[in-house]
């Protein structure tokens, strides 16, 4: 039988994860700066959100309405994938990963990590925008 991990086994070490979440989040920020110098650019990448996030909700019309994964899906919807300006809550959350990367077990810190580096970016540069 394998021996239980203790809690200090499944933390990340702050400098490696921590440094490539705040890497992500920075890259996204200058990406949000230079789309704000170049109106058109900013105005072309927020129509083609809009128009993702309307294709998201009607090709998963069922999830979005499922009893079970509805919550979620919707928050996906309206909290990760869509037009809105997401400058605050990003910053508020790169206020936070230092503490995440201390408390939660790596798995965590991972996902979180693999969210910021490929969800993220990936809805910061949409496909055919720049």
């Amino acid at each position: 039988m394998a021996a239980a991990r203790s809690a200090a086994d499944t933390l990340v070490p702050m400098s490696d994860i921590a440094t490539r979440i705040l890497q992500s989040l920075t890259a996204v920020d200058v990406e949000r700066r230079r789309r704000a110098a170049a109106p058109g650019l900013s105005r072309a990448v927020e129509a083609l959100k809009a128009y993702q996030q309307a294709r998201f909700a009607r090709t998963h019309a069922s999830l979005l309405a499922h009893p079970r994964y509805g919550r979620a899906a919707n928050f996906f919807l309206n909290e990760l994938y869509g037009p809105q300006d997401f400058t605050q809550r990003d910053t508020q959350f790169s206020r936070i990963v230092p503490a995440l990367v201390r408390l939660f077990p790596a798995d965590t810190v991972t996902t979180v990590e693999s969210l910021a580096r490929e969800l993220k970016l990936a809805l910061e540069y949409p496909e055919g925008a720049g």
